[in-house]
């Protein structure tokens, strides 16, 4: 028996999560539509709910969004198109007229969080990595910690830059230090409603950012 094609996919669709959540092989399951959809297995059906509501809780973060339905806009015709988050939350769909696309790293996050050990995760959804056999393979020169460590002191520097071209309007009166609340506000206002860009989050992230450059420069 071949290895499953799903152990390598990075990125699924939810309805492919859900079959493999209820134990089956999303491969037979296309094979067995319509019979499959039309008995509604209790299981696979629970899971494309869970989903949903997850993702309308903002507890798991969808990749895209598409509907089943009709588009006044630009088609009279029933087609697919894509939603955004708020729509999904704000009108009920049956879930056969969704198609959303899952990440399977924040798959098995949300899972984790839910409180499922790693064993009860089907091996598909797992991001572990697979041990290294060969002690000849070249280690990194950067350590992934250092990366993002790197990463997030330029981001430092970036908000530093910005406060630093349109002051005093972005920076602390006291401090004198960039006001990330107000820099915040600002990319939230450009962001729209895309998941992890409220105002709070961007501060929290803007305020380790601004920490860690300040770190690196000493």
């Amino acid at each position: 028996m071949g290895l499953s094609p799903y152990l390598v996919a990075q990125g699924l669709c939810y309805e492919e999560v859900a079959c493999l959540l209820s134990g089956d092989d999303p491969r037979e399951v296309m094979e067995q539509e319509p019979e499959y959809h039309a008995g509604q297995r209790t299981d696979f059906f629970l899971w494309k709910v869970q989903i949903i509501n997850a993702i309308k809780r903002r507890e798991l973060e969808a990749l895209w969004i598409r509907k089943y339905g009709l588009q006044e806009t630009f088609c009279p015709q029933a087609s697919w198109f894509y939603i955004k988050h708020s729509d999904l939350v704000e009108v009920f769909f049956e879930p056969d007229h969704l198609r959303i696309g899952l990440e399977k790293r924040e798959v098995a996050r949300w899972l984790k969080s839910c409180g499922l050990p790693d064993d009860d995760i089907p091996a598909p959804l797992r991001t572990s990595p697979a041990p290294n056999l060969s002690s000849e393979v070249e280690k990194p020169t950067h350590s992934p910690e250092g990366e993002e460590l790197r990463a997030l002191a330029a981001l430092g520097l970036l908000v530093e830059t910005f406060a630093t071209k349109f002051e005093p309007r972005y920076r602390k009166t006291k401090s004198g230090r960039p006001s990330c609340a107000q820099i915040a506000a600002i990319m939230e206002s450009h962001a729209g409603d895309v998941y992890g860009t409220k105002k709070g989050t961007l501060e929290r992230r803007l305020g380790d950012a601004l920490d860690a450059w300040e770190k690196k420069r000493g």
